[in-house]
């Protein structure tokens, strides 16, 4: 109990951003942790999550110290209850970022169709 409420006080004085990606990393490494039950898309997927999120809280604050909030994250009870809500916030993210992604990949294909050959 006590570590439950040691981990939840410090994630109460974590910037809301930093906490938010923290709570994705958690879902992640979850996720990550049932790794023989997916298919390798599935884990190429779940890895480019956790790297997404591991990049902005490393641009954000580059000494965090990530095994440790995340420790404490995943011994809250907070955290736990509130699982499912992170779970879809999260997924919901990804997503929006997958297809921010695959759009940018549609314009740089069409960039590259309209670009005049080389030698022209």
């Amino acid at each position: 109990m006590l570590a439950g409420l040691v981990a939840a006080a410090a994630l109460t004085a974590m910037e809301p951003a930093i906490e938010n990606d923290l709570r994705c990393i958690g879902i992640f490494a979850l996720a990550a942790s049932r790794h023989e039950e997916m298919s390798q898309s599935e884990q190429a997927g779940v890895t480019g999550a956790l790297m997404y999120y591991v990049g902005r809280i490393e641009g954000r604050r580059p000494d965090f110290r990530l095994e440790d909030s995340l420790a404490d994250l995943l011994r809250s009870p907070a955290y736990l209850e509130g699982l499912a809500d992170d779970a879809r916030r999260c997924g919901a993210e990804m997503k929006a970022k997958g297809q921010q992604l695959s759009d940018l990949g549609k314009a740089m294909k069409q960039t590259g169709k309209e670009s005049p050959a080389e030698g022209d």
